[in-house]
């Protein structure tokens, strides 16, 4: 997770990027998504559907920019699954970027570890 200062667009058939991220793709999205899949990993911000104020984790209000440069980064096959990652506007850390939050991590059920049920006798 952290800040790329990249932009990485949309795919709609694709193991790396999501069909709901932004529309505009540069050179270092590229890169980024060159990267990830060379290395088997997945960008989880654009897999799922969000309103725009939930997408974008960064905004020049001066400019009246706004864009998706930071990202959740894991690999694509994972143990846990992720089934939400979003943007929040609340909380104010002076800063022009949006917290980015990845919710419901699901980890698969362990078997459980048979307990010791014989007790010792105490010697008094």
């Amino acid at each position: 997770m952290g800040d790329m200062n990249r932009r990485t667009g949309r795919k709609s058939v694709d193991t790396v990027v999501g069909n709901f991220g932004e529309d505009m793709i540069d050179d270092n999205g590229e890169r980024l998504i060159e990267l990830c899949t060379q290395t088997s990993l997945k960008i989880w911000n654009g897999v799922f559907n969000h309103k725009n104020i939930h997408k974008y984790t960064w905004e020049q209000l001066t400019k009246k920019m706004k864009t998706i440069i930071d990202f959740l980064i894991t690999k694509q096959v994972l143990k846990l699954k992720i089934q939400d990652v979003r943007a929040y506007r609340g909380p104010n850390c002076e800063t022009d970027h949006k917290l980015l939050v990845a919710k419901n991590f699901y980890f698969p059920i362990c078997k459980q570890m048979k307990t010791n049920t014989k007790r010792r006798k105490r010697i008094l």
